[in-house]
């Protein structure tokens, strides 16, 4: 079949602000390389390589958004599906042990995928002892995080069931072109035309974010510190969060916010969060890049109690979410009185992540999965809430060497966790009151 004779889609929002990113952003190379994510699955013992193979081929075969191929015609972008054909992983002998194995993967980091008239993934398998890994990179315009915990459980039950050699069940498949029918009926609709509104409304009558700096930050080594809020504090998080009936996510940006206060002295700013932009319960079985960027602003009510702070800004983040689709393309172009392009190469506050799922499906899996990390970011640092199960809750904080010194997010990190053990205790606490019983009990 002709590509003409395919169905043909145009970018999604989502895909048309990862372009952006890309041709705006000072240092391409690197911007190139953050735009894939990179993961493994790896069988420690006894690895069926053929199996592995398989099961990463029936992966593509089901999950429409991994075939997609991107084209330009006079001068726009369009997208469509590649029929699947089976394909041949490269299989790597390396050494056995962790520090080969991480070689292998810092080599396999460097391997790039195009956005135009190639496939966005690409994949190996490194095989050691008796045990392999199967490799993999996808391009951000046909994945998202969720998306990585979706394909990683499918790989899973697909490799266990070929090493089996049991027939594989029919079940139903999702395809991303829900998606990409919802977006059009959108962009359409006169909720876009609403939605427009808001955001000219929102970013032409805010006051001037100036935390942390105004420093592009468009390139940066990467380095990371994490902090665990252990079972107990996670418990009366949760218990926080039940009272006062706002997400875990939410909450947690509601005692960055506080964070950045109480260290900063800055009362007003503003944060960026992702949603995995999945409204209905079979697009959160799909995989594609539907991830939904918000820009949320806070100024702070020092006289407010801690409870109702959190609660007012999960509201806020609500109605900031309710609109959030349109943070995403078309706001682009527009020139607001602070535009969108500063909001996204100055970073006015916390990248913060929503719950990263890829935790708890690396918790319960049989066998060992993880992320390969970038070694560098494009902004200077941000915030991930990973959630492992209900026992716990990890932070990961990532940021720019060269704008920030260990000692000092270690800080940013004990801080924040003071924060939510008094907040948490004590809801009732005004955020100027939190503010002092931090600072004399951190001394």
């Amino acid at each position: 079949m002709r590509m003409t004779e395919k169905k043909i889609y145009a970018l999604t929002d989502s895909q048309s602000l990862l372009r952006w990113a890309e041709n705006s952003s000072i240092e391409k190379r690197e911007t190139q390389q953050t735009n894939v994510l990179s993961f493994y699955f790896k069988v420690a013992e006894n690895a069926d390589v053929k199996a592995l193979e398989k099961a990463f081929n029936h992966v593509l075969q089901i999950n429409d958004a991994l075939r997609l191929r991107i084209f330009r015609k006079k001068g726009k972008l369009f997208q469509y599906f590649e029929e699947h054909t089976p394909v041949s992983l490269i299989t790597r002998e390396i050494e056995n042990g962790s520090e080969a194995f991480r070689k292998f993967c810092d080599a396999f980091y460097q391997h790039r995928i195009p956005w135009f008239n190639s496939p966005l993934y690409y994949a190996e398998i490194a095989r050691f002892g008796s045990g392999a890994a199967l490799v993999m990179r996808f391009h951000h315009a046909c994945v998202d995080g969720y998306s990585i915990s979706l394909i990683l459980r499918q790989i899973e039950k697909y490799y266990d069931l070929y090493k089996q050699a049991e027939a594989l069940p029919e079940e139903k498949t999702y395809s991303v072109t829900k998606y990409f029918e919802r977006e059009e009926a959108y962009n359409a609709s006169e909720q876009h035309t609403i939605d427009r509104d808001f955001w000219k409304y929102a970013f032409n009558h805010q006051r001037s974010y100036r935390y942390p700096a105004g420093y592009r930050a468009n390139k940066g080594a990467c380095s990371r510190e994490q902090l665990e809020i252990e079972p107990e504090l996670y418990a009366k998080l949760l218990a926080f969060c039940r009272k006062r009936k706002c997400s875990t996510q939410a909450a947690i940006m509601a005692f960055c916010a506080l964070t950045t206060y109480i260290i900063t002295g800055k009362d007003n700013f503003c944060f960026y969060t992702l949603s995995h932009g999945r409204p209905i319960p079979a697009l959160r079985k799909t995989v594609g890049c539907m991830m939904n960027t918000v820009p949320v602003f806070f100024d702070m009510d020092k006289s407010l109690p801690v409870g109702e702070f959190a609660e007012k800004s999960y509201m806020e983040y609500l109605d900031y979410l309710s609109h959030g689709r349109f943070a995403m393309g078309e706001m682009v172009p527009l020139t607001f009185k602070e535009s969108f392009r500063n909001f996204l190469n100055f970073n006015h506050g916390w990248f913060l992540f929503g719950s990263l799922e890829i935790y708890n499906t690396m918790q319960n899996s049989h066998y060992e999965a993880g992320i390969i990390s970038y070694p560098n970011i494009a902004h200077q640092f941000y915030c991930a809430l990973m959630e492992i199960g209900n026992e716990k809750a990890v932070i990961d904080l990532r940021y720019q060497i060269r704008k920030f010194k260990a000692e000092k997010i270690r800080h940013i990190l004990a801080v924040f966790h003071k924060v939510l053990e008094l907040a948490a205790e004590d809801p009732s606490l005004s955020i100027e009151t939190l503010k002092q019983k931090v600072i004399t009990e951190m001394k």
